[in-house]
């Protein structure tokens, strides 16, 4: 198995850590405010999972990692580092909002679940054209807590922060780790 991966050594130049929770506090707030706005405009979400919601998060995470880089030393920086960073940055920010979707469906506007419930069943199926295993499944839907709302809003963000946190640190790395040699004993 050690010939099929290869080892790496690599430094951390900079604390991600406070840099990730910074961030994706930062980036939560964005995802909040997202939802805030949309309301007061009088277009409220149908799902907690939208494509407003994955540019946010492209368009932050990208930012505050090419923001880290610029801010250390001669600007080095391994891909390890920028990885933690992102997946920090989209823990962080997904947690957030997944708990402000709860937060919001369940005790400041309760008729968003079924805002969310709608819109799901709209994507899914005619409801006047299902057969009764869709029906089952409609009635599922219908019945989604808060928590479930928070739940997919956490889940989808923090898959889509993931990768798009593989990507920045794809592009923003500076610095390839050296191979380490395995000695034979």
């Amino acid at each position: 198995m050690g010939r099929i991966i290869k080892r790496y050594k690599s430094t951390i130049y900079g604390p991600y850590r406070v840099a990730y929770l910074r961030s994706g506090g930062l980036t939560a707030l964005l995802l909040v405010g997202y939802i805030v706005v949309s309301g007061l405009f009088g277009r409220p979400l149908h799902a907690p999972e939208n494509y407003g919601i994955d540019i946010i998060l492209f368009v932050a995470i990208f930012a505050f990692t090419l923001t880290y880089r610029n801010a250390l030393p001669d600007h080095k920086v391994t891909f390890k580092e920028l990885i933690l960073l992102g997946l920090g940055i989209a823990a962080t920010a997904s947690l957030g909002y997944g708990l402000f979707v709860w937060l919001y469906a369940g005790v400041l506007n309760p008729e968003q679940c079924s805002l969310f419930a709608e819109g799901r069943i709209a994507l899914m199926v005619d409801p006047e054209a299902a057969d009764a295993e869709a029906q089952v499944a409609i009635d599922r839907v219908r019945h989604y807590s808060a928590f479930d709302w928070g739940f997919i809003a956490f889940f989808r963000s923090l898959v889509m922060g993931s990768f798009i946190a593989f990507f920045a640190a794809i592009v923003f790395r500076t610095e390839k780790g050296q191979i380490i040699s395995k000695t034979k004993k």
